[in-house]
């Protein structure tokens, strides 16, 4: 269980959000005694804030309040679901790590990396064996291409992949740069109907050994046509990702959410993270995106590219 104070490092941002909201919808962002004792009350840092100060909220404000507010939301809807849905923990822990995926397809991987050791560590329970599995490879695979070498070293070290299935080692392999293995288990995991050739055009997780000469050789020997990166899905994901965006902006102006404090001085509209539960809960997590491609669900079990 999600204990917010002790759990939840973005607890006292989120609370000093909620604070400077009250402000701005109230007395116009200027700093009242209410705003600085609660903020105190949770640990804030109040630098250079005091009584009387007006607060606005420029464009780098705004982004890490999205930020946070999505973190917060996410795993808020895991721990509910999974409580008054636990028979269907197994899906909740397939969401999630979906969205890792689809972040990780966007290079947001600190985000990725943030939810997937939620996943992995906070909520004790993950359904099938296999989705665990796809949850370590993306974990590992987001440290190393945030830069981070060793600790997605250690993240693979910490499991067996000896009696694992071909898909999942020959992840592992990707990502530690294994193009021998790779080329290896290749056939073995498109004959078995676990890859296509667009899994390994596409998947992130092949991002570093698809320039290997010994992978392209192996890869067109298979599949008999040059390899490419996979440019459209990207393009057709980011046009009905703004449709979305347009949609929901739309929706806001209608029930008059439109209107913005005079004190946000600043405040631009950057391409951000924002999700919405738009459907059924606790049957079933959608996020919509305002930015980047979304990835759509690789097939079967081989979805931990």
């Amino acid at each position: 269980m999600l204990h917010y104070q002790n759990d939840l490092k973005i607890w006292p941002e989120f609370i000093e959000i909620c604070e400077r909201r009250n402000l701005l919808a109230h007395t116009d962002g200027i700093v009242s005694t209410r705003y600085l004792a609660v903020c105190r009350e949770h640990n804030v840092e109040l630098k250079d804030i005091e009584v009387g100060r007006r607060l606005s909220i420029n464009t780098k404000y705004y982004e890490r309040a999205v930020s946070v507010i999505f973190e917060l939301g996410i795993k808020l809807t895991q721990v509910v679901w999974r409580k008054l849905a636990p028979s269907e923990i197994g899906v909740a822990a397939d969401e999630l790590n979906e969205l890792a995926y689809r972040l990780i397809v966007k290079r947001k991987y600190i985000e990725a990396i943030t939810f997937l050791r939620f996943g992995l560590v906070e909520m004790k329970k993950h359904g099938e064996e296999a989705t665990r599995k796809r949850m370590v490879v993306n974990l590992a695979n987001a440290e190393k291409l945030g830069g981070n070498k060793e600790e997605a070293e250690k993240v693979l070290s910490s499991e067996d992949w000896s009696a694992a299935a071909d898909n999942f080692t020959i992840c592992a392999a990707a990502i530690r740069d294994d193009v021998q293995t790779v080329v290896h288990l290749m056939k073995a995991v498109v004959s078995a109907g676990h890859l296509s050739a667009s899994d390994f055009q596409a998947w992130p997780v092949f991002e570093k050994v698809r320039s290997e000469p010994a992978f392209i050789e192996a890869f067109e020997r298979e599949f008999g046509e040059k390899i490419v990166a996979d440019l459209e899905t990207p393009r057709k994901l980011d046009a009905e990702a703004e449709e979305e965006n347009q949609a929901v902006s739309q929706t806001a102006r209608s029930r008059g959410l439109g209107h913005r404090p005079a004190a946000a001085e600043g405040y631009q509209n950057p391409q951000v993270e924002v999700a919405f539960i738009v459907d059924r809960v606790p049957r079933g997590l959608r996020v919509s995106t305002f930015s980047g491609p979304d990835v759509p669900r690789t097939k079967g079990e081989a979805s931990a590219g």
